[in-house]
């Protein structure tokens, strides 16, 4: 009787981080991302570097296409480009009706979260990221580095669609490779 009791009171807990993800309201995401496309090795050129990413420098994500999935293997070394490597995999999975845009990504099951591309090169060279709740902003590019005239008109986009780009940091990425 009182594991059931209990079961019922967790079961909101555990269902809460189960919900689909927010949808971007109009204009906020772009309007299709070609995931064939979009795979590949990208680098984090800045962040605002959320708890999870702490200490992590030489920031790394490769997308695989499997299916209608893509399946993500974030990589970072920490605290140094000679610190240890730290990985985690993960799928995301687009949303319907958003073109590929906005994906639905979990890296803990049942646990997922949402992924906006809120900026995208027509040659698929660099894209801005954002979280639903707007506290987090990722620049990628496929080379390590940017130009610093195109990363900041990137974080004013990022700032203009209501995203905080106060805490955005660069990600150091000398990484002897």
């Amino acid at each position: 009787m009182l594991r059931r009791a209990a079961l019922l009171l967790l079961m909101p807990l555990l269902l809460a981080g189960c919900g689909g993800p927010a949808l971007a309201p109009p204009g906020v995401a772009v309007e299709r991302v070609n995931l064939v496309l979009y795979q590949g090795l990208w680098h984090e050129v800045a962040s605002s570097q959320p708890w999870y990413q702490e200490g992590c420098v030489c920031t790394q994500a490769r997308y695989t296409l499997h299916g209608e999935e893509l399946v993500i293997k974030n990589t970072c070394r920490r605290h140094s480009a000679q610190g240890q490597e730290y990985a985690r995999t993960g799928l995301a999975a687009p949303v319907p009706g958003t073109g590929g845009a906005q994906l639905s990504v979990s890296f803990h099951w049942p646990f997922r979260g949402g992924y906006w591309v809120i900026g995208l090169d027509p040659d698929y060279q660099w894209a801005l990221v954002g979280s639903p709740d707007r506290r987090n902003v990722w620049v990628l590019a496929r080379e390590p580095r940017l130009d610093p005239g195109l990363l900041a008109r990137l974080l004013e986009t990022a700032k203009q669609k209501g995203f905080d780009t106060s805490r955005v940091r660069m990600t150091e990425q000398e990484c002897g490779k």
